[in-house]
Protein backbone atom coordinates (compact mmCIF):
# COMPACT_ATOMS: atom_id res chain seq x y z
CA UNK A 1 0.00 0.00 0.00
CA UNK A 2 0.89 3.54 -0.92
CA UNK A 3 -1.01 5.57 1.66
CA UNK A 4 2.27 5.16 4.45
CA UNK A 5 4.90 6.90 2.02
CA UNK A 6 1.92 9.50 0.89
CA UNK A 7 1.58 10.08 4.58
CA UNK A 8 4.92 10.56 5.41
CA UNK A 9 5.56 13.10 2.37
CA UNK A 10 2.19 15.29 3.67
CA UNK A 11 4.23 14.99 7.23
CA UNK A 12 7.61 16.32 5.65
CA UNK A 13 6.07 19.25 3.71
CA UNK A 14 3.67 20.07 6.70
CA UNK A 15 6.79 20.53 8.97
CA UNK A 16 8.56 22.49 6.21
CA UNK A 17 5.54 24.69 5.65
CA UNK A 18 5.46 24.94 9.79
CA UNK A 19 8.89 25.83 9.85
CA UNK A 20 9.23 27.99 6.29
CA UNK A 21 5.93 30.41 8.01
CA UNK A 22 7.97 30.72 11.49
CA UNK A 23 8.48 34.04 12.24
CA UNK A 24 12.53 35.56 11.80
CA UNK A 25 12.59 36.49 15.24
CA UNK A 26 13.05 32.53 16.31
CA UNK A 27 16.25 31.79 14.35
CA UNK A 28 17.53 35.74 15.13
CA UNK A 29 16.98 34.46 19.25
CA UNK A 30 19.08 32.03 18.23
CA UNK A 31 21.70 33.64 16.62
CA UNK A 32 21.88 35.67 19.57
CA UNK A 33 22.90 32.39 21.47
CA UNK A 34 25.63 32.22 19.89
CA UNK A 35 27.14 35.38 18.95
CA UNK A 36 25.78 38.14 22.40
CA UNK A 37 27.19 40.89 21.21
CA UNK A 38 24.74 40.96 17.87
CA UNK A 39 21.66 43.71 18.35
CA UNK A 40 19.14 44.42 16.34
CA UNK A 41 15.78 46.81 16.54
CA UNK A 42 13.80 44.21 15.13
CA UNK A 43 12.46 41.86 12.82
CA UNK A 44 10.00 40.82 9.91
CA UNK A 45 8.58 38.62 7.58
CA UNK A 46 9.30 34.75 8.04
CA UNK A 47 12.13 32.47 8.01
CA UNK A 48 11.23 31.67 4.70
CA UNK A 49 12.24 35.39 3.82
CA UNK A 50 12.53 38.21 6.34
CA UNK A 51 14.36 41.35 7.38
CA UNK A 52 16.55 42.36 10.53
CA UNK A 53 16.29 46.22 10.97
CA UNK A 54 19.38 48.27 12.56
CA UNK A 55 21.63 45.15 13.06
CA UNK A 56 24.62 45.93 15.32
CA UNK A 57 27.67 43.70 16.24
CA UNK A 58 28.97 45.34 19.39
CA UNK A 59 29.60 49.33 18.84
CA UNK A 60 29.56 48.77 15.32
CA UNK A 61 26.39 49.00 12.70
CA UNK A 62 25.80 46.60 10.08
CA UNK A 63 22.57 48.33 8.78
CA UNK A 64 19.44 46.41 7.41
CA UNK A 65 19.91 43.05 6.75
CA UNK A 66 17.72 40.96 3.78
CA UNK A 67 17.42 37.00 4.49
CA UNK A 68 15.86 34.52 1.90
CA UNK A 69 15.85 31.12 2.72
CA UNK A 70 17.08 27.92 0.92
CA UNK A 71 14.20 25.24 1.44
CA UNK A 72 16.12 22.15 0.82
CA UNK A 73 18.65 22.81 3.87
CA UNK A 74 14.76 23.03 5.83
CA UNK A 75 14.81 19.10 5.15
CA UNK A 76 17.81 18.37 6.65
CA UNK A 77 16.86 20.29 9.93
CA UNK A 78 18.89 23.29 9.32
CA UNK A 79 17.84 26.83 8.16
CA UNK A 80 19.97 28.12 5.48
CA UNK A 81 19.32 31.75 3.94
CA UNK A 82 21.51 34.11 1.18
CA UNK A 83 21.65 37.28 2.94
CA UNK A 84 22.68 40.93 2.16
CA UNK A 85 23.35 43.61 4.31
CA UNK A 86 20.92 47.23 2.37
CA UNK A 87 20.90 50.61 3.35
CA UNK A 88 24.30 50.85 5.00
CA UNK A 89 27.73 51.86 4.44
CA UNK A 90 29.57 48.60 4.55
CA UNK A 91 28.36 45.86 1.70
CA UNK A 92 28.14 42.54 2.14
CA UNK A 93 26.64 39.12 1.07
CA UNK A 94 27.08 35.49 1.96
CA UNK A 95 24.87 32.83 3.29
CA UNK A 96 24.33 31.93 6.76
CA UNK A 97 23.31 28.85 8.13
CA UNK A 98 22.33 27.60 11.84
CA UNK A 99 20.89 24.38 13.48
CA UNK A 100 18.95 24.16 16.20
CA UNK A 101 21.49 23.57 18.61
CA UNK A 102 22.62 27.12 18.09
CA UNK A 103 25.34 26.61 15.74
CA UNK A 104 26.15 29.42 13.15
CA UNK A 105 27.99 28.78 10.05
CA UNK A 106 28.88 31.58 7.27
CA UNK A 107 30.14 31.05 4.08
CA UNK A 108 30.82 32.85 1.08
CA UNK A 109 30.50 36.27 2.72
CA UNK A 110 31.95 38.94 0.97
CA UNK A 111 32.12 42.77 3.23
CA UNK A 112 33.76 45.96 1.67
CA UNK A 113 33.84 49.46 2.94
CA UNK A 114 35.85 52.42 4.05
CA UNK A 115 37.59 52.66 7.59
CA UNK A 116 35.56 55.49 8.66
CA UNK A 117 32.60 53.94 9.13
CA UNK A 118 34.72 51.01 11.52
CA UNK A 119 33.64 52.24 14.88
CA UNK A 120 36.20 50.02 16.93
CA UNK A 121 39.31 51.94 15.62
CA UNK A 122 40.09 55.17 16.73
CA UNK A 123 38.62 58.38 15.48
CA UNK A 124 42.13 59.87 13.88
CA UNK A 125 42.43 56.94 12.42
CA UNK A 126 39.02 56.38 10.82
CA UNK A 127 39.40 59.71 9.44
CA UNK A 128 42.28 58.55 7.20
CA UNK A 129 38.98 56.73 5.13
CA UNK A 130 40.92 53.76 3.46
CA UNK A 131 39.44 50.95 1.87
CA UNK A 132 38.91 46.78 3.13
CA UNK A 133 37.55 43.96 1.67
CA UNK A 134 37.17 41.12 3.97
CA UNK A 135 36.21 38.01 2.54
CA UNK A 136 35.70 34.48 4.23
CA UNK A 137 34.65 31.12 2.74
CA UNK A 138 33.74 30.16 5.72
CA UNK A 139 33.36 30.30 9.64
CA UNK A 140 32.50 28.21 12.45
CA UNK A 141 30.32 29.74 15.50
CA UNK A 142 29.90 27.68 18.51
CA UNK A 143 28.91 28.45 21.98
CA UNK A 144 30.26 31.76 21.89
CA UNK A 145 32.99 30.90 20.07
CA UNK A 146 34.61 30.59 17.06
CA UNK A 147 35.59 27.41 15.67
CA UNK A 148 36.92 27.23 12.32
CA UNK A 149 37.64 30.16 9.91
CA UNK A 150 39.10 30.48 5.89
CA UNK A 151 39.49 33.86 4.17
CA UNK A 152 41.60 37.03 3.62
CA UNK A 153 41.53 40.40 4.65
CA UNK A 154 43.29 43.48 2.95
CA UNK A 155 42.91 47.73 3.33
CA UNK A 156 45.09 50.51 1.53
CA UNK A 157 44.38 52.53 5.05
CA UNK A 158 48.28 52.94 5.46
CA UNK A 159 48.42 54.71 1.98
CA UNK A 160 46.19 57.22 2.75
CA UNK A 161 48.77 58.35 5.49
CA UNK A 162 51.18 60.31 2.99
CA UNK A 163 48.88 63.66 2.54
CA UNK A 164 49.08 64.32 6.26
CA UNK A 165 51.87 62.35 7.58
CA UNK A 166 54.42 62.19 4.98
CA UNK A 167 54.60 58.57 5.50
CA UNK A 168 52.77 56.40 2.32
CA UNK A 169 52.58 52.87 4.06
CA UNK A 170 52.07 49.68 2.37
CA UNK A 171 48.96 48.11 1.31
CA UNK A 172 48.08 44.99 4.03
CA UNK A 173 46.66 41.76 3.88
CA UNK A 174 46.24 38.15 5.10
CA UNK A 175 44.46 35.44 6.37
CA UNK A 176 41.60 35.03 8.76
CA UNK A 177 41.49 32.66 11.02
CA UNK A 178 40.12 31.35 14.64
CA UNK A 179 42.74 31.69 18.08
CA UNK A 180 41.39 30.49 21.04
CA UNK A 181 37.71 30.72 20.20
CA UNK A 182 38.62 34.41 19.00
CA UNK A 183 38.65 35.90 15.07
CA UNK A 184 42.38 36.26 14.22
CA UNK A 185 42.58 38.91 11.65
CA UNK A 186 46.66 39.26 10.45
CA UNK A 187 47.67 41.14 7.82
CA UNK A 188 50.97 42.11 6.58
CA UNK A 189 53.20 44.39 4.28
CA UNK A 190 56.63 46.25 2.66
CA UNK A 191 56.85 49.95 2.47
CA UNK A 192 58.59 51.48 -0.36
CA UNK A 193 61.49 51.81 2.34
CA UNK A 194 61.79 48.30 3.61
CA UNK A 195 59.58 48.57 6.54
CA UNK A 196 57.86 46.04 7.63
CA UNK A 197 54.33 46.42 8.74
CA UNK A 198 52.06 43.86 10.75
CA UNK A 199 49.09 43.78 12.22
CA UNK A 200 47.04 41.75 14.67
CA UNK A 201 43.61 42.34 15.54
CA UNK A 202 41.59 39.51 17.96
CA UNK A 203 37.71 40.06 18.86
CA UNK A 204 35.51 38.02 20.99
CA UNK A 205 32.16 36.80 19.93
CA UNK A 206 30.96 39.21 22.71
CA UNK A 207 33.15 42.28 20.29
CA UNK A 208 35.83 42.90 22.48
CA UNK A 209 39.34 42.09 21.95
CA UNK A 210 43.09 44.10 20.73
CA UNK A 211 44.71 45.47 17.67
CA UNK A 212 48.45 45.57 17.64
CA UNK A 213 50.08 47.14 15.06
CA UNK A 214 53.87 46.54 14.38
CA UNK A 215 56.93 48.75 12.45
CA UNK A 216 60.02 47.05 11.85
CA UNK A 217 62.96 49.02 10.09
CA UNK A 218 61.07 52.12 9.70
CA UNK A 219 63.02 55.29 8.78
CA UNK A 220 63.67 58.56 10.71
CA UNK A 221 60.72 60.24 8.45
CA UNK A 222 58.37 56.81 9.41
CA UNK A 223 58.94 57.04 12.98
CA UNK A 224 58.11 60.51 13.45
CA UNK A 225 54.60 60.09 11.40
CA UNK A 226 53.76 56.47 13.26
CA UNK A 227 54.27 58.59 16.78
CA UNK A 228 51.94 61.43 15.88
CA UNK A 229 49.51 58.23 15.30
CA UNK A 230 50.24 56.80 18.57
CA UNK A 231 52.66 54.52 17.90
CA UNK A 232 55.50 53.89 20.73
CA UNK A 233 58.84 52.70 20.71
CA UNK A 234 59.87 48.96 21.29
CA UNK A 235 63.16 48.53 21.18
CA UNK A 236 63.99 48.59 17.50
CA UNK A 237 60.66 48.52 16.66
CA UNK A 238 57.26 50.63 16.59
CA UNK A 239 54.54 49.51 18.25
CA UNK A 240 50.91 50.70 18.44
CA UNK A 241 48.13 48.54 20.84
CA UNK A 242 44.32 49.60 20.75
CA UNK A 243 42.18 47.54 23.50
CA UNK A 244 38.03 47.04 21.74
CA UNK A 245 35.36 47.05 24.03
CA UNK A 246 31.97 46.96 23.61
Amino acid sequence: MKWPVYLGVLVVLTLVTLVATAPLSFVMERAGQSVPALRYLGTSGTIWQGRVDDLEYGIQPVGDLALETHPSALLMGRWSADFQLTDAEIVAAGSVSASLGGDVSLKDLRMSGRTRDLMSIRQEVRELDGRFTLDLDELKLRNETCVSADGDVWTDILTRLETQYDWKGPELSGPVSCEDGRIALRMNGVGEAGEIVSIELLMGLNATGSFVARIENPTEDIAQAATLLGFVTRGDTLEYVHRISR
